[in-house]
């Protein structure tokens, strides 16, 4: 059969004409493939069964997978939940942040404040808890470093061991020279540069044994010649040592390098040990080529060799006037003894009172060499804390000395006794010196050998002194203010330093005279002008001023006539042959009941001529900075004992576990195994002044360029 026309899907194309076969397949042929065909299909067909297989494994895996992170998951989730229950539950106990937040408003008034007030006791509790815990556990050893400034009223001159008459000057030469024999900080005597001494039984031969690693500040050791040689200084009538009449009877001479034995040429001297043996030693090579007359000149005696324990840095000058402002010290490392623990020691002088105060309240400087009774008025209460303020009772005394020969009307001894009657010394001492003294009738003070609380004394009784002066014809006559006799009014000059407290005491005894109808004329100077232009040449009629009685009661340096004239301590011209009998003999009586009685019968001999009239004995206050430590001052003779000990003194300190049971020698064992680490110096302190500056080992001096503050008012607060 035929098939003319025939579809197609395809496109349309030229008719052409096929020829068809229409010859049906043989059925083994269509079944049958070809034996490569059969293997490649069989191939095939084993590959997707193993795709298969691993496609179902695949799934099973990542069932069992899905299942487990499903446990996993569930498990996460319940200890999610039970943290989320407990800390719900724990919520509902402690309040949350936010809730603390809001605590504050909903209290009241009262109760903010009673809750403020209890949170504040428990802190100072815990914090008293640790101080107190601390003290208990922790004990405290001095280390180097630190410096320490004191404040000082007036400037130093002389800072020469036989030539000191100044505080300013005691204070130096007590930390730079060293004598062979100190008083401690208890005023008790104990050896210096001796190692030992021997007194022979008769009290006139003193043997010392020098201790042989004792060095001056340059390297040199100090030696038995040092010693000689000090004492033929102080011997010297050209070198005009206040201590010349000391040794004026004393021989000295060297045994051997390192002995010197001390020989009394007259009489035994009793307080010989006590009084002459603690002066300080000058170095022989450095002063035995300067002329005696030139010694109080030479620029020695600022730019110091000791063999102390502190040694001279520096000293500045005000370029101005010329004044010292400050000096400088150093620790001595090669001290024989206790190294001193402070890096520097400085004193800066002030020329008033106003400005020193200010200083250290402002915390400029550490201390205050002296408390005036209007210093220690005028501190702040609120500061006292910060301050360690001492007071002692000096043995010294304030009086008025009559020169008889100044003044014709002074030779009576009426006046004399109606100046004295006339004069509250209680006032002066509770205005002047706002109860910083005591009255005193006598010149052998309390606590010394010879005291005598019945020596008759001045009774304050105005009627009694008017009838004094009318007796002896010094009478007031109407219209006239003060007294007159033979035409001449009856006038006194006194004499003072012009420093506080002086000041306010001549203005009590001005009113008091000049009520009585005597004229009063006050001089107030400068204590380097009343020295030598009125104490030296005894230019004065009467003398307010002061003597230190030192560390033996022994009155004869004062009262003794051959010692009239300077450099003689006499202030009074005094002369009575029974008193220099006393003075004399009791120097050398070894008898204590003896020489008590010598001294009571002198006493009477002076109560009964008075040559002057005794005030007061003066309180010595100290002050300086609580965080100064090691400061331990029981008594003292001179204003300068304060500082005995102050190679002890210290600022920086190391804290170590206190042990539980430790005896005194073991703590102090190792202390001292514990004190020699340094530590760094503290800051270094400027100056306000404009300077000039000297140091040591320097020939020529450096000019600060610091401005200048106050320079105005010297007065130095000494003694004679």
């Amino acid at each position: 059969m035929t098939n003319d026309s025939q579809t197609s899907d395809t496109p349309s194309s030229p008719t052409k004409k096929v020829a068809t076969d229409i010859t049906p397949p043989r059925p083994e042929k269509i079944a049958r493939k070809a034996p490569e065909v059969q293997k490649r299909d069989d191939k095939r067909e084993l590959k997707a069964k193993a795709k298969e297989e691993r496609m179902r494994l695949k799934s099973e895996r990542s069932a069992a997978r899905g299942k487990k992170n499903a446990e996993k998951s569930r498990a996460k989730q319940d200890k999610k939940i039970a943290q989320q229950e407990e800390k719900t539950q724990i919520t509902k106990v402690f309040p949350s942040k936010t809730h603390w937040k809001y605590f504050p408003v909903m209290l009241r008034t009262w109760e903010r404040r009673t809750l403020f007030a209890a949170g504040f006791l428990v802190a100072i509790g815990l914090v008293l808890a640790v101080i107190g815990a601390g003290r208990t556990y922790l004990t405290a050893l001095p280390q180097n470093g630190g410096d320490y400034v004191e404040g000082v009223l007036g400037q130093p001159e002389t800072v020469n061991p036989i030539l000191l008459a100044k505080d300013a000057d005691r204070d130096l030469a007590q930390l730079m020279y060293s004598g062979l024999m100190r008083y401690d900080s208890n005023q008790e005597l104990q050896p210096d540069l001796a190692e030992s001494y021997e007194v022979s039984e008769d009290g006139k031969n003193y043997t010392f044994t020098l201790r042989q690693d004792a060095l001056w500040h340059d390297g040199e050791q100090v030696t038995a010649d040092d010693i000689v040689f000090t004492v033929q200084l102080m011997k010297d009538p050209e070198v005009k040592s206040p201590r010349q009449a000391d040794f004026q009877s004393v021989a000295v001479e060297k045994l051997d390098d390192f002995t010197v034995k001390f020989t009394l040429t007259k009489d035994a001297f009793v307080p010989f040990l006590r009084e002459n043996t603690t002066f300080g030693i000058l170095p022989k090579h450095i002063w035995q080529d300067v002329t005696p007359a030139q010694i109080p000149l030479a620029d020695e005696n600022l730019q110091v060799i000791g063999s102390g324990p502190f040694l001279f840095k520096q000293f500045r000058r005000d370029t101005t006037t010329e004044l010292i402002t400050s000096y400088e010290l150093e620790r001595n490392k090669d001290f024989y003894g206790q190294v001193p623990y402070l890096d520097t020691f400085t004193f800066k002088y002030y020329s008033n009172s106003e400005k020193l105060l200010s200083d250290f309240e402002k915390g400029r400087i550490d201390g205050i060499h002296t408390l005036s009774p209007a210093q220690r008025a005028a501190l702040p209460e609120n500061k006292l804390d910060n301050w360690n303020i001492m007071d002692l009772e000096l043995p010294s005394y304030f009086a008025l000395f009559f020169n008889q020969t100044k003044n014709e009307a002074l030779k009576e001894l009426e006046v004399r006794q109606a100046l004295g009657a006339s004069l509250d010394r209680q006032r002066i001492v509770d205005e002047a010196l706002n109860g910083a003294a005591r009255v005193t009738n006598a010149p052998i003070l309390p606590s010394f050998l010879g005291f005598n609380p019945e020596v008759a004394g001045l009774e304050h009784d105005d009627a009694h002194a008017a009838e004094l002066l009318d007796g002896a014809g010094w009478t007031l006559n109407e219209g006239n203010s003060f007294r007159t006799k033979d035409d001449q009014t009856l006038t006194i000059e006194v004499v003072m330093p012009d420093h506080d407290p002086f000041p306010r005491i001549a203005g009590i005894l001005t009113e008091e005279w000049e009520a009585l109808g005597i004229e009063v004329n006050i001089v107030a100077l400068d204590s380097a002008l009343l020295r030598t232009e009125r104490i030296r040449p005894r230019n004065y009629q009467t003398l307010l001023f002061g003597q230190s009685v030192a560390h033996d009661p022994d009155p004869y340096p004062f009262w003794h006539s051959t010692l009239r004239e300077d450099p003689g301590l006499n202030l009074t011209s005094y002369k009575n042959p029974t008193v220099d009998d006393l003075l004399e003999t009791a120097r050398k009586e070894a008898n204590e009941d003896e020489r008590v009685r010598k001294y009571v019968h002198f006493q009477n001999e002076l109560a009964e001529d008075l040559p002057a009239i005794f005030l007061y004995i003066p309180t010595y206050t100290y002050a300086l900075d609580t965080d100064v430590k090691g400061v331990d001052m029981n008594a003292v003779t001179f204003p300068s004992d304060r500082l005995a000990d102050a190679n002890f003194w210290y600022r920086n300190v190391k804290w170590r576990p206190a042990p539980q049971e430790e005896s005194e020698e073991a703590t102090e064992a190792s202390t001292e195994s514990d004190v020699v680490t340094e530590s760094e110096a503290t800051e270094e302190r400027t100056t306000d002044e404009p300077t000039e500056e000297v140091a040591a080992d320097e020939e020529t001096s450096e000019e600060s360029t610091s401005i200048e503050e106050e320079q105005t008012e010297p007065s130095p607060n000494e003694e004679s």
